[in-house]
């Protein structure tokens, strides 16, 4: 297809592993149809670790022209928040660092004005739905302007009701026992099932600002999914009554068994910033079925020391064999040795790893249970394996997230009780939470089994649709 007839989208993600990885698997679906080219902006660092994966599986099929990076100089994301970014432009953890991850890219938009400017005709963009930096020069140059909402359609959902209703933030702290009306096909919550950054004693002034424009959801010409009519349509046939410009297009993620579709075959992609460790696949594979607990808190997710310590001691006290992501910059006032020792002395039960293939992991026969924080891309990974989730969530969407896998689709269980609002993290609870997973291992998996089924119907056919409008728009 001649050059002049594919679509161009410009694509720019929040700087966040959580964030860039979804948007680039949406780019590298849009790719994949052979009827457009995408450029990816980021910065500079980004763009050097997520084109360095062009050796990978991950390219095949696809014309290196119809996907490309562009970088934006690191210090045109710093905003003052240099203390939250490491020598590879990767943010640190927590709160404060997603906050400023927000801040950072709002202040990129003088340099990725430039950017655009220098780029051939552009028919659409796709901005993260958390952050209105392209808004203003989508408006000036009137090019369609599509938001990429990262999370579940039952937490956009949930995001709308309360901002529609005007409760932001939403009143009684955590403490509060008060319970908060569902979304179709989630039952009652309660304030301790929310997104953090709404309590009343949490809110964050970064956040906050990106939450309440989502009203800009509205506004965009396309509202674009990580989620599918399989697992979520009874909730996106409501949000399209406010959103007929709703595009779902999930899972962004690895679909097990896709080798012909835009999400390639299951193998290791190296999406993200991090270098993923191999060698425990081969450690897996002289692992009985079903034996390991694979462990991984994601990218964010910050931890005390002496959280982590427990885990470890919980985790030993099992006995279970286990594959533990431990991310030592995302643990406050840690011991310099403590990976090293507690690697030396659990070397016969497990395994420690800074970064891990996770799809690949999860579907390995030898896993048979995954402890987790509930990010959304994590549980979509663990449903697409069969795999239980034992969960820890620890902020913003996570806790929201976690009642769904563990009170709604059953499967998973919570590591700490529901409604226990001080949330310590205990060896006896690790120790017990990693049993009672493993008991009931079975049930659980039957039906995230049931629950795979039901992944990917319409996803395809929402891509192409979307291109169709881009491309149709460019005619008038």
């Amino acid at each position: 297809m001649a050059a002049a007839t594919l679509a161009h989208i410009v694509a720019v993600p929040i700087l966040l592993q959580g964030h860039i990885a979804p948007m680039l698997h949406l780019a590298h679906a849009i790719a994949r149809t052979g009827r457009a080219i995408v450029s990816f902006i980021t910065t500079e660092s980004h763009a050097r670790a997520l084109a360095g994966s062009k050796h990978s599986w991950y390219w095949q099929g696809i014309d290196e022209s119809r996907l490309r990076f562009l970088g934006l100089p690191d210090s045109s994301a710093r905003s003052g928040q240099g203390e939250w970014i490491d020598e590879q432009g990767r943010w640190r953890g927590g709160m404060d660092a997603f906050a400023g991850a927000i801040t950072g890219h709002m202040a990129m938009e003088a340099a990725l004005a430039a950017t655009i400017e220098g780029l051939e005709s552009v028919d659409c963009f796709i901005s993260d739905s958390l952050s209105p930096v392209l808004d203003p020069i989508a408006s000036k140059l009137g090019i369609p302007l599509a938001a990429l909402w990262t999370g579940s359609a039952s937490l956009f959902a949930l995001y709308l009701d309360i901002h529609d209703n005007g409760y932001i933030p939403v009143q009684g702290g955590k403490s509060s026992e008060r319970v908060i009306r569902g979304v179709p096909g989630i039952g009652e919550l309660q304030v301790t099932d929310l997104p953090t950054t709404l309590y009343t004693d949490q809110i964050d002034p970064g956040y906050q600002r990106a939450y309440i424009g989502m009203a800009r959801l509205r506004e965009v010409q396309f509202a674009v999914v990580n989620a599918c009519e399989g697992l979520e349509g009874e909730v996106l046939a409501e949000i399209r009554k406010s959103h007929p410009n709703l595009l779902p297009v999930g899972p962004l993620v690895k679909i097990p068994g896709d080798a012909d579709d835009n999400h390639g075959p299951l193998n290791s992609s190296n999406v993200g910033l991090w270098d993923e460790n191999h060698d425990c696949i081969t450690w897996l594979d002289s692992r009985a079925q079903r034996s390991v607990i694979y462990i991984s808190f994601g990218s964010m997710s910050d931890f005390r020391f002496e959280e982590i310590e427990s885990i470890g001691q919980g985790i030993a006290a099992t006995g279970r064999s286990f594959l533990w992501v431990l991310r030592e910059e995302l643990v406050r006032d840690m011991p310099e040795d403590f990976v090293k020792m507690f690697a030396r002395r659990t070397k016969e039960q497990g395994m420690v790893i800074p970064w891990s293939p996770q799809s690949q992991v999860l579907n390995h026969k030898a896993v048979g249970g995954f402890f987790t924080h509930c990010g959304w891309s994590s549980c979509m990974e663990a449903i697409l394996a069969g795999v239980p989730m034992l969960a820890l969530p620890r902020f913003v969407d996570q806790t929201f997230n976690a009642k769904v896998v563990c009170d709604d689709w059953e499967v998973g269980l919570r590591m700490i009780p529901k409604g226990d609002v001080d949330g310590v993290v205990s060896r006896e609870r690790v120790e017990v939470g990693i049993n009672a997973l493993v008991e009931k291992g079975g049930e659980l998996r039957s039906r995230a089994m049931e629950l795979r089924k039901k992944v990917g119907a319409g996803s395809r056919e929402s891509i192409e649709g979307f291109i169709d409008s881009i491309l149709e728009r460019r005619k008038d």
